[in-house]
């Protein structure tokens, strides 16, 4: 569905297609490197993937991590927004109660959302629940 807005069109997506998701991502890392936040930069792993992200996070003060760089692959589902990226440090084997020995992150914000038989503990509340909104694509 198409409507024009002003010099550009308004391109309204469902939640099940993935150019939704990809325009979605040139924003957010256009945004990031706009825009960087503090002890966080990101960049493509490949210019043509906008679906593979290089992430370099730099350990917080006051915390073991002080001092630490921690860099790391995020990799978005084409389905992306619907599902969650999932986030792999490049450098395992610290210790963090949401990173696996094989650097893969394990937090429920990244889970999809819905029933997990093995952990009846973690809510559905507590997983991935994205909100989707208008994408404008320039001509």
């Amino acid at each position: 569905m198409r409507e024009r807005n002003g010099g550009g069109v308004l391109q309204v997506f469902t939640m099940t297609d993935s150019k939704y998701g990809a325009i979605l991502l040139q924003k957010q890392l256009k945004e990031l490197l706009k825009n960087p936040v503090d002890g966080f930069s990101v960049g493509l792993v490949d210019d043509s993937d906008i679906y593979k992200w290089n992430v370099m996070i730099e350990g917080p003060s006051d915390t073991p991590y002080e001092g630490g760089f921690f860099p790391a692959i995020l990799e978005f589902p084409k389905e992306y927004p619907s599902k969650p990226p999932k986030m792999t440090f490049k450098t395992p084997g610290f210790w963090h109660p949401n990173v696996h020995s094989d650097g893969k992150v394990c937090i429920s914000i990244l889970h999809e959302a819905k029933e997990d038989k093995f952990n009846q503990q973690e809510k559905m509340s507590e997983k991935w629940r994205p909100i989707l909104g208008n994408v404008e694509e320039r001509p």
